[in-house]
């Protein structure tokens, strides 16, 4: 929705809270948000967009974590062609059947971090890396060093779960 002021709603909203606060607890000047392609958000907040070497450090943190998960899978997948029980006692393969869903269970999550990984690898590539895919709004750097294939600031990751389990 725009304003006769030209401002988009969220842009309005945000403003409107910043006039509303009190002068000591007034938040710093709150940007333009316009509604992209595809009403996807975008904010323009170039004082808190990655500089080139935090870019370049969240890349090779990635590469190597994409290095990592690919070594740990190819060893995974060999341990299980290697898996066969050859004792006849139950409890050998017993604790096989554990060790392979264990495996499995492994291998699944590590297929999954790795398909984030490339991901963040495309946005990167793409330039719209270290981006909000909810909001738009840049993600904190620090945020980014702790999970570098983050799709979302912390608070929007914690409402999406939030939602997914109820």
């Amino acid at each position: 929705m725009t304003f006769a002021s030209g401002r988009t709603l969220a842009a309005q909203s945000l403003r409107s809270y910043a006039d509303d606060a009190s002068p000591s607890a007034r938040a710093p000047q709150i940007p333009e948000v316009a509604v992209g392609p595809a009403f996807a958000l975008t904010v323009h907040m170039d004082h808190e967009r990655l500089t080139s070497g935090q870019r370049e450090s969240l890349r090779r943190a990635l590469e190597d974590k994409r290095t990592s998960l690919r070594h740990d899978i190819e060893l995974r997948e060999e341990e299980a062609a290697e898996g066969q029980v050859d004792s006849a006692e139950v409890e050998d393969i017993a604790e096989g059947v554990v060790e392979d869903r264990d495996r499995e269970a492994l291998l699944e999550h590590d297929r999954a971090v790795l398909a984030e990984v490339e991901h963040a690898l495309v946005k990167l590539n793409a330039g719209t890396y270290g981006f909000s895919e909810t909001s738009g709004r840049p993600i904190p750097f620090a945020r980014l060093l702790a999970l570098p294939w983050a799709r979302n600031d912390a608070d929007e990751a914690e409402r999406i779960e939030h939602a997914a389990r109820h």
